[in-house]
């Protein structure tokens, strides 16, 4: 058995670096030996040598290692599946790269160019992509970076597509909006900001057409609407050449304001009717001005919790549809908000932090609830803002089922059924362990 020179420390084991091939991928090499056959000799090279190809002046030389930087994060805070703020080290090995003819590539078929979208109303974001198995979508919380880029039989990239919009100003004259970059972080909803994240964790029409739903739309402004596609683990794909079209696209458009209320008291007392869920009063937001120009009413305090009352032992919920709704009162007083979900949310400590319900995915997480830097009203959901907790818990919850009951009946939910939706929505806040807490750009 041939050995390579070195012996390495990881952790706290003494690391040796064998030749021995044994099959498979997954866990194929236990232990934590890094094998001869794998070691990349280029990484010993800054790129600059004499006569190496390609040289440039102006070039950078690149850092070196003999052993494919193994210990590269040591003292550093290491990633480990997380999201972390303030940054990390990620020691996992890069992955398998796809060939040129299984390189990806992808268009945004919907809101077209300078389309212009009626606000606070649903909309569809649609991607045509190439190139990706998709429908890889491992949990972000803790496996996030955390594997390597892997390939499928065919050899093309499993993962998934992130569909992120940032608003960009009032309107496409605004020109500071053309000419400054986005913030990229989930923060004061009048300046460049995320208003819409989602990660597309299915695999559309098995021919790359993928789409999300944003559930209540958006505010009037000026829009950007792009894709990031990624490897199953959440990593940005890698691909085989530098010289090639971008692998993600973006798209510009403009939300107009057609009178549509960013909140709508009916559909709300609809939808919590149908899913059999009793929800306090004052789900009313802030920043959006009616039609008619008056500023909006001042938001009203959110009413106190509901008492759990459970159906008896053995009975159901009886649901019924919306438009014969039962009254408020007889509808199931099932757990909807409580104060420690309320508590947790009310805890967001800056501008730009976010957080969550996590209990449900089905039909895609819940919307993050995030630290607008509003002392006034420091609660965003989707760009509308609010003055509570509870309020901002509520609307996060209702778009969620929304977006469930929409991808429900159009035949698109995997894994579920309207009743699913229902239930998730029931169950939405009810737990602290419900709640995403971690409050990282999660996904």
């Amino acid at each position: 058995m041939q050995f390579y020179t070195s012996s390495l420390i990881l952790a706290a084991s003494v690391s040796l670096i064998s030749a021995t091939p044994t099959p498979s991928y997954f866990n194929k090499r236990q232990g934590v030996c890094l094998f001869a056959d794998v070691i990349s000799p280029n990484s010993a090279k800054t790129g600059q040598e004499e006569g190496t190809a390609g040289i440039k002046a102006g070039q950078a030389a690149s850092a070196t290692d003999e052993n494919n930087f193994i210990n590269f994060c040591t003292g550093s805070l290491i990633t480990n599946g997380l999201q972390a703020n303030g940054g990390s080290c990620n020691p996992i090995p890069m992955g398998r790269i796809p060939s040129v003819e299984n390189m990806i590539s992808a268009i945004i078929t919907e809101p077209a160019h300078n389309a212009e979208v009626p606000a606070n109303t649903d909309f569809t974001v649609s991607v045509q992509t190439r190139g990706l198995d998709a429908g890889a979508f491992t949990n972000p919380d803790v496996t996030y970076y955390s594997a390597p880029q892997d390939l499928n039989n065919n050899g093309q990239i499993i993962g998934h597509c992130h569909i992120t919009i940032s608003r960009l100003g009032e309107s496409a004259d605004d020109q500071q909006g053309l000419t400054t970059p986005p913030d990229p972080i989930k923060g004061d909803p009048n300046a460049s900001s995320v208003a819409f994240f989602k990660g597309i964790d299915d695999a559309g029409n098995g021919q790359g057409l993928l789409s999300a739903l944003v559930g209540g739309g958006l505010r009037p402004g000026f829009y950007r609407v792009c894709t990031m596609i990624s490897a199953r683990n959440h990593q940005p794909v890698m691909m085989p050449v530098a010289q090639r079209g971008a692998q993600d696209d973006c798209t510009k458009f403009t939300v107009v304001d057609n009178g549509t209320p960013a909140v709508d008291p009916a559909q709300d007392e609809a939808d919590d009717a149908e899913s059999g869920v009793v929800t306090p009063a004052g789900d009313a937001p802030i920043g959006d001005a009616p039609a008619n120009g008056e500023q909006p009413a001042a938001p009203v305090e959110a009413a106190p919790l509901p008492e759990v009352v459970a159906p008896a032992p053995g009975e159901n919920p009886v649901e019924t549809p919306a438009e014969e709704a039962p009254p408020v009162e007889q509808q199931p007083q099932l757990a909807d908000i409580t104060e420690a979900v309320i508590d947790m949310v009310a805890g967001l400590g800056g501008a730009g932090e976010q957080i969550r319900m996590s209990s449900g995915v089905l039909g895609g997480q819940a919307p993050f609830i995030v630290d607008s830097g509003d002392a006034a009203n420091p609660f965003m959901v989707n760009s509308i803002m609010f003055s509570n907790a509870q309020e901002a818990v509520v609307r996060s919850c209702r778009i969620q089922y929304r977006t469930c009951k929409a991808m429900a009946q159009a035949g698109a939910l995997q894994g579920g059924n309207i009743d699913d939706c229902r239930e998730q929505r029931r169950n939405c806040g009810a737990e602290p362990q419900d709640i995403a807490k971690a409050v990282q750009a999660k996904k």
